[in-house]
């Protein structure tokens, strides 16, 4: 009886199945030894095209905001983030 698992999606992953080991190690991504996941997501983003940022990074930070004015931006769709980051800028340029 095949090594049989369910994989990621739901589907009935077959270890003797070549079509099905092929399926799993398709976006499989090798890395040097000892690499560890910091090399694992370079070699992604660099797999999807993703280069060097054009503009300076921006800071990741942890805030809370009221209800209402989260509720607002995210109604906006997406890009919700980035017209509250403008908004935020403007604010900043109003005040120098």
């Amino acid at each position: 009886m095949p090594d049989e698992t369910i994989d990621t999606l739901g589907e009935p992953f077959d270890a003797d199945d070549p079509v099905s080991i092929d399926a799993f190690w398709e976006d499989a991504v090798v890395t040097p030894a000892g690499g560890g996941a910091k090399a694992a997501a370079d070699a992604i983003l660099a797999r999807k095209g993703r280069g060097s940022q054009k503009a300076p990074a921006k800071v990741p930070i942890s805030v809370r905001y009221s209800p209402e004015v989260l509720e607002y931006f995210k109604s906006t769709g997406k890009g919700w983030q980035e017209k509250m980051d403008e908004v935020l800028k403007e604010y900043v340029r109003s005040r120098e």
